[in-house]
C-alpha cells in the first residue's frame, strides 16, 4: 500500500539538496512567480502565451508580477497554454499543521485516504474499500517513484518539479 510519511517528509526532503530546502520556497511563490517558472521552464515568451490565451503581452508581465489577478478559468487557459496542471499555479491556500491536517480530512473524504502508524511515524495511505482510492494509490506511487528517482540522482530537482507540474494523476 503506497503512503506519505509524514514524519519524516520534510527532513527527507530537506536532506536532498545543500543548502536551504528548495520546497519550501516554491511552496511560497506567487501565482504570478509560479507562472514566470512555467514559462521560463517552457521556454515561452510573454507575447507567446498572450497570444495563445488571447491577452496582451501586459497583461501576462501584470500577472507574474502580481499587479494583476487572474480568476480561475484563465488561470486554467494560461496553465493549459504553459502545458501544466492548473493546480500547479493555483494558490492552495495551507498555512500551518491546522490548515494541513483540513487538506487530509478533505482528501480522507474525497480520495478515501487515512492515517496509517509505520516504523518511521504516521502516515497517509488510502483505504482500498473506498471508492476512487484505486486513482490516489496509483497517483501516490508515481510520486514515490519520482521522490526515489530523485534521491538517487537519477533526476535533478528541476525535472521533479516540471514532472510535478505536469502531472495529471
Amino acid at each position: 500500500m503506497p503512503f506519505l510519511a509524514l514524519a519524516s517528509m520534510a527532513s527527507m526532503m530537506s536532506s536532498l539538496a545543500p543548502g536551504p530546502p528548495r520546497w519550501r520556497a516554491l511552496g511560497k511563490m506567487t501565482i504570478g512567480a509560479r507562472i514566470r517558472r512555467h514559462r521560463n521552464e517552457g521556454g515561452m515568451t510573454q507575447r507567446e502565451i498572450a497570444d495563445e490565451v488571447g491577452l496582451t503581452e501586459s497583461a501576462i508581465r501584470n500577472y507574474e508580477r502580481g499587479i494583476r489577478t487572474s480568476g480561475d478559468q484563465r488561470i486554467g487557459r494560461i496553465a493549459e497554454a504553459l502545458d501544466v496542471s492548473a493546480d500547479s499555479i493555483r494558490e492552495i491556500g495551507v498555512s500551518g499543521v491546522r490548515g494541513a491536517l483540513e487538506v487530509l480530512f478533505r482528501y480522507e473524504r474525497e480520495l478515501g485516504l487515512m492515517p496509517v502508524v509505520t516504523g518511521d511515524g504516521v502516515a497517509v495511505a488510502p483505504d482500498p474499500k473506498e471508492e476512487g482510492s484505486q486513482k490516489a494509490a496509483q497517483a501516490l506511487k508515481a510520486w514515490k517513484r519520482m521522490r526515489d528517482q530523485l534521491a538517487a540522482g537519477e533526476i535533478d530537482e528541476d525535472d521533479y518539479e516540471a514532472w510535478k507540474a505536469r502531472f495529471r494523476g
